[in-house]
């Protein structure tokens, strides 16, 4: 694939910022507050909207959507379609035009270095919340009792 400098630091950037990272993190947390702000076990909320995203990704590397769908539940793919552009709608795709503004015009990078200089105390403060976060906890916790992906702990200390 032919590309530019500029087109491939600007789009792995948003990619990151907006799906792969800040999305699918921000998705997660939010999902797994609703629940159990809503008295649903937070172990069981782990598994429903962090632990099974792994599967899906899978499935979507493997074949894409199609795949994806044909391997779920009649369910989860009409709610997919149903309910999945609720949550993300024109709100989301609003933020997400800001985010890819705010990268064309250098003012991410510009936020960034900011807290580079200062010694990221920005960074450094939302990678505790994180890590802090109950979801962080009871994932820990249950990542414990998994020798298979036992492993991935290592990755969540502040630290890092």
């Amino acid at each position: 694939m032919k590309t530019t400098f500029k087109e491939e630091t600007d789009e792995d950037l948003f990619g990151e910022q907006n799906v792969l990272m800040g999305g699918v993190t921000s998705l997660i947390e939010t999902g797994f507050e609703v629940l159990t702000e809503d008295g649903y076990s937070p172990q069981l909320a782990y598994f429903e909207v962090e632990h099974e995203m792994k599967l899906i990704c899978d499935l979507i590397y493997e074949g894409g959507f199609n795949k994806m769908y044909a391997d779920c539940s009649n369910t989860s793919e009409y709610g997919s379609y149903v309910i999945g552009p609720r949550v993300i709608g024109p709100e989301s795709k609003a933020a997400m035009k800001q985010a890819l503004k705010e990268i064309q015009d250098g003012t991410f990078a510009k936020n960034f270095m900011d807290d580079y200089r200062a010694g990221f105390p920005d960074l450094y403060k939302m990678r505790e919340r994180s890590a802090n976060s109950q979801l962080s906890q009871v994932g820990a916790e249950l990542r414990a009792h998994m020798p298979f992906v036992n492993e991935a702990d290592k990755y969540s200390t502040p630290e890092n």
